[in-house]
Order: C-alpha cells, then structure tokens, then sequence
C-alpha cells in the first residue's frame, strides 16, 4: 500500500503542471481530471455491534468532469464480529462503481455513489473452510473536498445491503443476508491527473 500512495502522490504532482485549473481548500487549482485511483477506509456497523473495518480501493474513468465509473473492492479481516460471535469469518465485495459529483470544480461538493457487485464470506479455522456468495448493493451520499490540484478527500455514509435469503454454512447455520446488511461510514483518499 505504501508503494501505491507513493504513485499516487507521484502522479498527481506529475500531471498537476498540464491541468487546467479549478478551486481548491489548500492552492489555487485544481484539475480537470480524466482518471482517479484511490483508497477507502469503510467503518460498518452489523447489528448494532462496534464498528468493523473493511479497506479496499478503486480506480475508475471521470467523465465530463461530475461523473465517474469505476470498479472498487472491500474486504473485512478475519475476525469478523456476526451475530455477536467474533470467529474466523472474513467478508469480501466488490463490483461496478457509478458516481456523481455536482459542481466538482468547486472546493467542497455534494458526491453520491452506487456500487453493486458480487461478495463472499469466508470462514477458514485452519481446518475448516466455507465460503459462501452474495449480491452487494451499497448507495452511498457525502462530501468531497478537492485537497490540491489532484488529491481529492471524501467522506460519506451510506447502507450495504446484501442479497440472499440466507448463507449454506455449517459454522454459521443462523447467518441470513440482514446480518450482513448496515449502515457504514467511509472515507476515501483519491488521486487523479488530466490528459485534456
């Protein structure tokens, strides 16, 4: 991940020079952008338990400069706290990002996002292993701020709903899709360059 930031900051400053220049909070530009690649930072709650962590990334094309499509992924450490049992289960989801960020040339703007792809759940003692798969649903709605020229920040909730009537494990008989489905807060770091 280290070495993805590094790029990303790389990139960013790379491209800055040839952009074409927009407000910002932190200097006087900011680019018209034509690719973003970034990192989330998703803090869900599963029936009312503490709040779980789950990171992931995305990449994705911007288009006309207040939308975007993209893929992005999601994965939850093993560890996992369902159904008030915290054993080896570790989630993963991923999918399709559609987004729209009105008045992105500003410093602060509205974004709303829908992603929707396929996800698993993983349970994996060492002598066991189950897996079992879902549809992911997530909209989400926040705000953006454009940091500098290419680095944008965005903060936003939303609700993950997961499809399925229920999971085939033997570990986790009771497991049904409302277990996995909630509430969640989620901060994304995003860098981005213009080729216009």
């Amino acid at each position: 991940m280290r070495y993805l930031l590094t790029l990303g900051l790389i990139l960013s400053l790379g491209f800055g020079a040839f952009a074409q220049r927009h407000e910002t909070l932190f200097s006087n530009s900011m680019n018209t952008t034509g690719l973003w690649i970034g990192w989330t930072f998703n803090y869900t709650s599963f029936q009312e338990n503490d709040w779980e962590y789950l990171q992931g990334f995305f990449g994705g094309l911007e288009l006309g400069r207040n939308a975007f499509i993209g893929y992005g992924r999601w994965k939850a450490k093993p560890g996992l706290d369902v159904m008030g049992v915290n054993q080896d289960l570790e989630m993963r989801h991923g999918g399709l990002i559609l987004g729209v960020s009105p008045n992105s040339y500003r410093a602060i703007h509205p974004t709303f996002q829908f992603v929707l792809g396929p996800g698993r759940t993983i349970y994996d003692d060492g002598f066991n292993r189950e897996k079992d798969r879902f549809l992911a649903i997530k909209p989400s709605a926040g705000l953006e701020f454009n940091l500098f020229e290419a680095i944008r920040l965005n903060i936003e909730g939303g609700y993950l709903l997961v499809t399925g009537d229920s999971f085939d494990t033997e570990m986790f008989p009771e497991l049904e899709s409302v277990d996995l489905s909630a509430p969640f807060l989620q901060l994304n770091l995003k860098f981005g360059f213009s080729w216009d």
